[in-house]
């Protein structure tokens, strides 16, 4: 009776039951995906890149510099330690999925190392790179600025409660994604590739941990430095 009873408990995540649970994101995200696959498959590579580049000004080129620059100087890692002062799995499962993401997607820019934009421009005059800041040559594919983008807000979507935020987590994903083409550090199908290898490896690394009965109850797993924190400081006050 006791196994039958937390067999029954115990909740069993796949990736269908994840999209479901989280509407809002992958609703967005289903209606991005066919756009980009048929902006994919209706230009010539490069294209895109020309297009944004027509838009080019200071202020827009700031604008997109921030959102490639979230994954550039840590600032992915750093809310997710933050995370993990609240809860230990925070931590755990944002850093795992952001380690397994990114190890995929450097073995398959090892294995592919496609030139970048830089390197299929060169000698023309069609793209306009931007003054003082570093352009990239090599190991386009896939982008790992969105590979990490998608996996840090989807991860955010899933541990949020109010599951409409998702929209906007989608949003901000999406602009790290379009900040590597705008820049010309990316193709579209680059950052393409990123967004579901981002979506794919988090939601497996969730499910993963989610759906093992025996960490889920572990206290370690569970434990809040915060309410640990918030607990002493507490005593402490009544104490003085």
């Amino acid at each position: 009776m006791k196994k039958m009873k937390k067999n029954h408990n115990s909740k069993q995540y796949s990736i269908m039951s994840r999209i479901i649970e989280n509407p809002y994101f992958f609703s967005f995200y289903g209606i991005l995906f066919i756009t980009a696959c048929i902006i994919i498959l209706s230009i010539n590579k490069g294209d895109e890149i020309i297009f944004f580049n027509q838009w080019r000004n200071s202020d827009i080129d700031n604008f997109f510099i921030f959102f490639s620059l979230l994954e550039e100087n840590g600032y992915f890692v750093i809310f997710i330690l933050t995370l993990g002062l609240f809860r230990i799995k925070y931590l755990i499962i944002g850093i795992s999925s952001y380690i397994i993401a990114g190890a995929v997607v450097q073995l398959i820019k090892l294995f592919y190392n496609m030139p970048r934009p830089k390197i299929y421009f060169e000698g023309t005059n069609l793209v306009r790179f931007i003054d003082n800041y570093h352009i990239n040559s090599w190991y386009s594919f896939p982008s790992w600025h969105s590979t990490s983008g998608f996996a840090f807000f989807l991860f955010l979507a899933i541990i949020t409660k109010n599951k409409k935020i998702g929209i906007i987590f989608l949003f901000c994903a999406m602009l790290v994604a379009i900040s590597r083409i705008y820049l010309a550090q990316h193709f579209s199908y680059d950052v393409f590739a990123g967004s579901i290898i981002g979506v794919f490896f988090t939601i497996l690394v969730i499910n993963f941990f989610d759906n093992n009965p025996k960490i889920n109850s572990s206290n370690w797993y569970n434990y809040s430095i915060i309410n640990k924190l918030s607990q002493y400081i507490f005593k402490f006050k009544l104490f003085i």
